[in-house]
């Protein structure tokens, strides 16, 4: 029978930490404008390269809700250089990036949760890929969301990836698939997480967890 981390690794973005690969990286909020510029370029050099944007990079910015009060930008340093980044936006009457494609099944998830959030923006360098770095920084933005109260968090995704955001996650798929508008037309399904359920694990014994939700305790 294969481990959990063998079946990980045939995921490129979802393996679990290799400490021995990831010993010099760390994660950190982007406080700075230059490090919210350096997150930028990462995800609009990823973005292009995965045929999600074309042309000019600078189309790659900020959503209003980035300004929102507990929304964050976070960046995975090796050394002084960035090599990954993911976004938390807060929800609030400017809405969120995934109104744009799936507003009706955003529209269920707020009238059943006071604080909701979106976690998007997700890029690492392909000389990072498959070392647990997406790992680290969905860790981050669940540390984040659970200090700041937030009931559930919502994503876009591709179809492809759903299964892994389901089992590894614990995400739920919330609609059907729609081509974003914002990224060439690219499939996009909408998913949810109860953050109640990762509340739950972190009272539960550590010894009778999966290895997957041990990395996530101490939230």
């Amino acid at each position: 029978m294969k481990t959990t981390a063998g079946r990980l690794s045939r995921f490129a973005t979802l393996a679990l930490p290799n400490p021995r690969t990831l010993a010099g990286v760390r994660v950190d909020t982007a406080l700075s404008r230059a490090d919210c510029e350096q997150a930028l370029a990462l995800r609009g050099e990823v973005y292009q390269r995965k045929g999600l944007l074309s042309g000019d990079l600078r189309t790659c910015i900020l959503p209003p809700a980035a300004n929102t009060p507990g929304s964050a930008i976070f960046v995975a340093r090796d050394g002084e250089s960035v090599v990954g980044t993911i976004a938390f936006y807060m929800d609030s009457p400017a809405g969120l990036p995934i109104d744009e494609v799936h507003p009706e099944e955003v529209a269920r998830i707020r009238a059943k949760y006071p604080r909701t959030a979106e976690v998007g923006g997700l890029a690492v360098t392909e000389a990072h890929r498959c070392v647990g770095i997406t790992m680290m920084l969905y860790r981050a933005v669940f540390h984040w969301a659970i200090a700041r109260k937030t009931d559930c968090m919502v994503a876009c995704i591709n179809p492809l990836s759903r299964r892994v955001y389901s089992r590894l996650l614990s995400f739920q798929i919330l609609g059907e698939c729609k081509a974003h508008p914002r990224y060439e037309g690219a499939p996009s399904i909408p998913i949810g997480l109860d953050l109640s359920i990762h509340r739950s694990l972190c009272q539960a014994d550590a010894g009778e967890l999966p290895l997957l939700q041990r990395f996530f305790r101490g939230m």
